[in-house]
Order: C-alpha cells, then sequence, then structure tokens
C-alpha cells in the first residue's frame, strides 16, 4: 500500500469512527481530509452528503449528490437523497422533476415514492403526500419510517384517530432503537394535542422504555 493509499484508508476509517461517536463535523472533516487525496471517490462523496444533510448543509449536500448523479449509475438512495437536499431548500419543483422520470423507469422502487410524498409534505400537499406515502407502502408493506411519515401526515391532516392508531403500530418495528424511541414520543404527544391527556404520560414511560432524551413540551 502506499502512502497516499494509506492516508486515505486512515482518513475514512477515522471519520467512520467519529461519526459512530456522533462527532459529525469531526466525521465531516475528515472524510474532506480522505476526499482531497483522492477526489471524486464514491465511497467519499456519498457519506459526506449525507453528513452534510444530517449538518444542515443542504447546498452541500446538493453539489456532492448531483456530482455522484453525474457519474452514474443512478442509485435510489443517491436520488432520494439529492431530492431531500432540494425539498429542505424549498426548490421543490426541482425535487419533483428529479423524482419524476426515475419513477417512471423504477415504479417498483418505494424508497422514490416515499421520497416523493415527503416532498408534497414540505409543501403543504397533505392529499397527494398520503398517495404517495400509500404507494410505497403498498410496494413495502413492512417499512416502518414510510408508516411512520403516514401517520404523522393523517394527523397534519386532521384524521386524528387514524393517525394515532397508525403511530401505535409502528412502534417497536425499527432496528433503531432512536427511531423506535421518535415513535413512541411521537405518539404521546399526538395523544397529547388530542386532548387525551391521561393517555399522554405514556410520553414519559416511552422516553424511559426507549431511551429518549427529548422533554414532553
Amino acid at each position: 500500500m502506499t502512502r497516499e493509499a494509506a492516508a486515505f484508508a486512515d482518513a475514512v476509517r477515522r471519520a467512520m469512527n467519529l461519526e459512530a461517536q456522533h462527532d459529525l463535523p469531526g466525521a465531516f472533516a475528515a472524510y474532506e481530509t480522505a476526499l482531497a487525496l483522492r477526489p471524486g471517490a464514491p465511497e467519499v462523496v456519498l457519506p459526506l452528503a449525507q453528513l452534510a444533510f444530517r449538518l444542515g448543509e443542504y447546498g452541500v449536500s446538493e453539489k456532492l449528490y448531483a456530482h455522484l448523479l453525474a457519474q452514474g449509475p443512478v442509485e435510489p438512495g443517491v436520488i432520494c437523497g439529492y431530492a431531500a437536499a432540494l425539498r429542505e431548500q424549498k426548490r421543490f419543483d426541482a425535487a419533483i422533476d428529479l423524482l419524476k422520470p426515475v419513477i417512471a423507469q423504477n415504479p417498483a422502487i418505494p424508497q422514490l415514492w416515499r421520497a416523493l410524498g415527503e416532498v408534497m409534505a414540505a409543501q403543504l400537499d397533505g392529499a397527494n403526500a398520503l398517495i404517495f406515502y400509500d404507494e410505497a407502502l403498498r410496494l413495502a408493506p413492512d417499512d416502518p419510517s414510510t408508516r411512520m411519515l403516514r401517520a404523522c401526515q393523517l394527523l397534519d391532516n386532521g384524521q386524528q384517530e387514524d393517525g394515532l392508531k397508525e403511530l401505535e403500530a409502528v412502534i417497536g418495528r425499527f432496528d433503531d432503537p432512536d427511531d423506535d424511541a421518535s415513535a413512541a414520543i411521537a405518539h404521546a404527544h399526538a395523544l397529547l394535542r388530542a386532548g387525551r391527556l391521561e393517555d399522554g404520560w405514556r410520553a414519559y414511560e416511552a422516553r424511559y422504555r426507549y431511551g429518549a432524551t427529548q422533554e414532553v413540551h
């Protein structure tokens, strides 16, 4: 292994370790070091794009996803990440224009339909958001992430009971305990907003059961 290759591998390893420790700025800097050693390396550009998104650097994330898209072939995760970066910048038309032709060519990929639903939800088109979430769930009925998005959209649309049932059903179905904690807290908060105050105390139960750190407000 050359010195440059060793330095590249060390930077990537350091970035992954820092990300695992939730030091996102440190991980981002380490990935940038790796990218400087091997410009355009997809194994670095993708996690860098994802990290930029998590850090709220949506413009940076967009550019990195655009670079990946230009390299091809088109991966669903890249398209969805790109669309999310556009969505967070409120560039809804651009996100829709990105997703629609890819969906037309790949109608059986549920992540694409979910991404389109999220764009619709972000621009407050709740009716169409549900249509696209439903299609994603038709293709992948057991996906808890899409089901939680659908539940939250039902609540936003004023369909309280349906939304509460969906949220309750999704608790315990995530692989990541943090995602389960979020679902449990969202369910309890929805109960409180619906005026079911006694049931709303489940927020605290969920917080301790799933190790969540969010307070109830």
